[in-house]
């Protein structure tokens, strides 16, 4: 903050000396908050950015109208003040150039003096009461699509009318007269849905919805205070609360909450009923023997603190104990069990708590795991630590000292998420202390209790012993070379009276080889044998690998204490004991035994992931490379697993898979075709500098001839060109690698991919657009995927099939393309897929159907489902396509709010010629609604971003706004030139709406030859479409045909 001797009052001289301040520069113009402000910002804005930037070589205006005083503005990098006034009138000084009275001016010089540091953050805008007649305008507004339909909403009644505007029935006719008298509301009887007789119903006429667009964009500009889920308050533009945090929620209704409240709430899900339960994974309690201090002592911890640790040796009662706080909570907190395993990664352990929070419908975390985007964990904390928020569970991790380093990340953000809540907390248990969290947050913030175990007492070590049978003298000698471990005095149990103990059993290996190993039967030894190479519970099959192994060994060794069970009906075998059976073997019959497991697992892996469990198949896969001891077979799991993370967007984690398969294959080609598959993972992640280097060491080892791998590595080049845009050198790639595949043998996979890559480019590149070709190379991609059996690429490509016989007219084939895209993302519960699939069904009613509402129904399901799968390019495009059914309803100004929202936050995911697309379709909206200065402003946006570009689409979305500006100026002569050179650039997808509004102007203008000649070419563009915009030029091309007079 600048100190109030630094911040004068500034007001702009008569001229602008600007080059003081060097260029570029910002100019920053503040601002009161005053009565009257907020609904003059738009305009004033406009205003005041124009004139700056004409009257100076200043790049860039910005005026803050959020500061009361001077003292209150924050620092900004890199700007100068120019000016702060302190009143409207002031401002229009400022803009016209002209001195006001007042303090005098601060040398300019003293300007460049200004200290300069980081902006951070504005003051809200405090957003006015507003007025009865207000409220009305803008609950009438969202009715105005419905002012022609035979019967009218209720939202339109009295009744309705008045709980929006908080007035009684009987007083609105007060407020709706001078609304009427003043043109802005218009007065009819009309049926009710859902009512018996007509009724009184009240719409905005055309100046009320210009009317209230101007309120509600004053509104919508204003910052105001949002609360979210976990009870944090922040300054958000009303427009992005609008458009995105509470979409669906109409502007009153969140004002209303805004002032009831204070704040705008994020809309909280609603939990389901009752709790939940995934502890399957934790071993049954069968006894519990003393601990009743420690249990007390987690309990209450648990309810004060965020996280508890429990540390012990191997068979101390770590996870006993973890047991029996999990019986003592159920019924009182949802409860969550993850035992960890040394393959997890920090995706894996957020993916098995994400579908625990979203069986309590919290769905963020899930969503993101569930959504294309790159896996980053650095973007998990923020979903997870509000999903968790309020939902009251017990999150349990067992074997933590077995997290890998990406893992222990994971359990890091865990801790931190979990801070600030209430009511839910994290158990973890580990054989050592955890590194993942500082001895600050246990001794200073006391976030984290700790709480070491030992030796059970002696009394409860007696008791164990007393009820398996064994009495004095033995039991004071058994406690005391026990130690007080619980395995090993339950071991010692299980085997029941005996002989003495012996001074050499002072550890429990010692006793498992001196007293259990010896008294194994041969089928019991194999079955811990095979038992030890498990690291997961698995079902009894798994444990009876051996011929001739019968259940009933299990069952036996489940006596004896050897296996435990769990609640799922799998089994497992604790730690201590698989380090010695394991450890015991020999290195053949190690090798055997880990052939035998591996294969069982990746069995098990292959038949999860057929049925949609990838996460399971992930769990399996891993088990079966931590086992695996031959290095071949170990690189072949590890490519496989690689391939199951990268299935479920693990990207980093199946490049650490891939890169420890490359360690093991002994193959160049091998380790070739991994390095392509990490520049695979490297795209998705938005690293194309890496990608490229992957695929270039890929290259160094295979052959220059052709070969599968060198082809998939070129194949991956041409990727990477096309996610840079660069479709030459994409298409080239693909040529090269098409060339040598005549040769090799046949890889269906990888043809479709160079099918389906070649269809995209000839779909999207203008210079090389044929939708033939494209509905050919998609159909050889859905040829070569089927025959391959790659169902997510047959989705894709069957979503392309229907892009491409749609843009060529071929409306009912590509709904039957859709319709198989459709059944593919349900049949593998593709949520991405889906979302896709369900957004391109509401392009087409929009587009061919004209079901407006069917259209908006899905839309907004397909927003729910990007918003919880964090497509961020998706979301934009939402607003782009719901301006686009606004625009076909007539819904302007609320097309104009949409697509405003689209050009503000779409940033870099979009490319130029899509935001010189945008800008020119704003201004053309903002012309039809007779805001002629705000068009100019927009198509002076669009002209200073096409100097950037030469694309043909983006030069005629110029013209073409030009041409609707200057009829909406009224200048004919400019509005026909401008069309002219439009209708020369026009190109598909628009071509056929251009040529509707061209053909209108050229009848409004007289024109009528010309105007059925343009009509007539409108009508054969949109007949590949149909819908109602074709209906709208059939009748416009009648019209003139029947010399019926022409319409503007």
């Amino acid at each position: 903050m600048y100190s109030p001797a630094s911040w004068m009052p500034v007001l702009l001289p008569g001229t602008t000396p600007v080059q003081s301040l060097g260029s570029p520069s910002t100019v920053i113009v503040f601002g009161p908050t005053g009565p009257g402000w907020a609904a003059a910002r738009g305009t004033t804005t406009a205003k005041a950015e124009s004139t700056i930037s004409r009257a100076s070589a200043v790049a860039k205006t910005t005026l803050l109208p959020y500061i009361d005083s001077p003292t209150e503005c924050p620092a900004i990098e890199g700007t100068r003040l120019i000016a702060f006034v302190q009143t409207r009138r002031g401002l229009s000084r400022v803009i016209s150039g002209r001195r006001p009275g007042g303090p005098p001016a601060q040398p300019w010089e003293a300007l460049s003096r200004l200290p300069v540091s980081v902006l951070r953050g504005r003051r809200p805008v405090h957003v006015r009461a507003l007025t009865v007649k207000e409220r009305i305008q803008l609950h009438l507004f969202d009715f105005s699509r419905l002012a022609e339909a035979y019967e009218a909403p209720p939202g339109v009644t009295q009744e309705a009318i008045a709980r929006a505007a908080g007035i009684r029935v009987h007083h609105v006719t007060q407020y709706i007269r001078p609304l009427v008298a003043e043109g802005h509301v218009e007065e009819k009887t009309s049926h009710v849905r859902g009512r018996a007789r007509r009724r009184k119903v009240y719409f905005l006429t055309a100046s009320g919805r210009l009317h209230a667009s101007s309120l509600r964009n004053a509104l919508l500009s204003a910052h105001v205070p949002f609360r979210d889920r976990m009870g944090e308050t922040h300054d958000l533009p009303l427009s992005r609360i609008h458009q995105e945090e509470r979409r669906g929620a109409t502007v009153l209704e969140l004002l209303t909450e805004l002032q009831t409240d204070g704040y705008i709430s994020e809309a909280r899900p609603t939990g389901r009923e009752g709790l939940v339960d995934f502890t399957q994974e934790a071993a049954r309690v069968q006894s519990f023997y003393g601990r009743e201090k420690e249990l007390a002592e987690v309990l209450r911890a648990l309810g004060e603190k965020p996280v508890v640790v429990v540390t012990g040796m191997a068979g101390i009662g770590k996870t006993t104990l973890g047991s029996r706080i999990c019986e003592e909570l159920r019924g009182k907190r949802s409860l969550f069990w993850r035992g960890v395993c040394p393959w997890d990664t920090a995706i894996d352990l957020a993916a098995r708590v994400s579908v625990f929070l979203r069986s309590l419908n919290r769905t963020e975390l899930h969503g993101f795991l569930a959504g294309t985007a790159p896996k980053e964990l650095a973007r998990v904390e923020e979903p997870l630590a509000r999903d968790l928020a309020g939902v009251g569970a017990l999150l349990v991790f067992d074997d933590v000292q077995n997290a890998s380093e990406e893992a222990q990340a994971f359990l890091a953000i865990l801790v931190r998420a979990l801070k600030p809540q209430k009511g839910t907390s994290a158990l973890l248990l580990s054989r050592s202390t955890p590194a993942f969290y500082s001895r600050r947050e246990v001794a200073v913030e006391a976030s984290v209790m700790e709480l070491p175990l030992h030796g059970l007492d002696p009394t409860s070590s007696v008791t164990i012993l007393k009820e398996a049978g064994i009495a004095d003298p033995l039991l004071g000698s058994l406690v005391e070379s026990c130690g007080g471990i619980p395995l090993f005095l339950k071991l010692v149990a299980s085997a029941g009276p005996g002989a003495p103990p012996e001074e050499s059993w002072r550890t429990l290996e010692t006793y498992i080889a001196e007293q259990i190993d010896p008294s194994l039967a041969k089928e019991e030894r194999e079955c811990l044998e095979i038992a030890s190479f498990y690291h997961l519970p698995v079902p009894p099959e798994a444990m009876l690998l051996t011929s001739g192994a019968r259940r009933r060994i299990l069952i036996d060794l489940h006596r004896k204490g050897l296996v435990t069970s769990t609640d799922s009906g799998r089994f497992v075998v604790h730690d201590a004991l698989r380090s010695y059976f394991q450890g015991s073997l020999p290195a053949e019959r190690r090798a055997s035994i880990a052939s035998e497991v591996a294969r069982w697992l990746s069995g098990k892996s292959d038949e999860a992931k057929a049925q949609g469990r990838p996460h399971e198949a992930v769990a399996y896969l891993g088990n079966a490379a931590v086992v695996e001891v031959d290095p071949g077979r170990r690189g072949s799991i590890l490519a496989k697993l690689g391939d199951l993370r990268r299935l479920v967007g693990d990207y980093p984690g199946a490049i650490e898979a891939y890169r420890a398969g490359a360690r093991d294959a002994s193959d160049r080609a091998a380790v070739a075709r991994l390095h392509a598959k990490i520049a695979v993972c490297l795209e998705n992640l938005g690293q194309l500098g890496q990608a490229v280097e992957e695929i270039d060491k890929g290259l160094s080892l295979v052959p220059q001839e052709p070969s599968l791998e060198a082809a998939w590595l070129l194949y991956q080049r041409a990727s990477v060109a096309y996610a840079r845009e660069d479709y030459g050198r994409a298409l080239a790639g693909i040529e090269q690698v098409t060339s040598w595949m005549v040769g090799l043998p046949r890889d269906e996979e990888l043809w479709g991919f160079l099918s389906n890559l070649r269809g995209l480019i000839h779909f999207y590149d203008h210079e090389r657009l044929d939708f033939s070709l494209a509905q050919a190379d998609f159909q050889e991609a859905v040829d070569a995927w089927d025959r391959a059996g790659y169902t997510r690429g047959l989705c894709n490509a069957y979503n392309n099939l229907f892009l491409a016989a749609y843009a060529m007219g071929k409306g009912e084939q590509a709904l039957e393309y859709l319709d198989r895209s459709a059944a593919l993302a349900e049949a593998t519960g593709d949520t991405p897929a889906r979302t896709t699939v369900l957004f391109t069904k509401a392009y087409y009613l929009t587009e061919h159907v004209g079901d407006y509402d069917a259209a908006g129904t899905l839309y907004d399901e397909t927003y729910r489902l990007a918003k919880e799968t964090h497509q961020r390019a998706k979301l934009a495009f939402h607003y782009h396509h719901y301006a686009n059914l606004y625009e076909h309803q007539g819904r302007l100004e609320e097309a104009r709010e949409s697509l405003e929202y689209f050009i503000q936050t779409s940033g870099d995911m979009v490319g130029v010629d899509t935001k010189v697309e945008a800008c020119a379709w704003l201004s053309r909206i903002r012309s039809r609604l007779g805001d002629v200065e705000a068009a100019e402003a927009s198509l002076g946006q669009a002209e200073r971003l096409a100097a950037t570009t030469t694309a043909k689409p983006a030069a005629h979305a110029i013209e073409w706004a030009k041409a609707t500006l200057a009829a909406a100026r009224g200048d004919l002569e400019a509005a026909g030139a401008s069309f002219r050179r439009a209708f020369d650039l026009s190109t598909p997808p628009d071509r056929g709406k251009f040529l509707l509004e061209y053909g209108q102007f050229l009848a409004s203008n007289g024109e009528r030859n010309r105007a059925k000649e343009v009509l007539g070419l409108a009508c054969e563009e949109l007949a590949k479409m149909e819908g109602a915009t074709l209906k709208k030029a059939q009748a416009e091309f009648r019209s003139l045909e029947e010399g019926v007079p022409e319409r503007g």
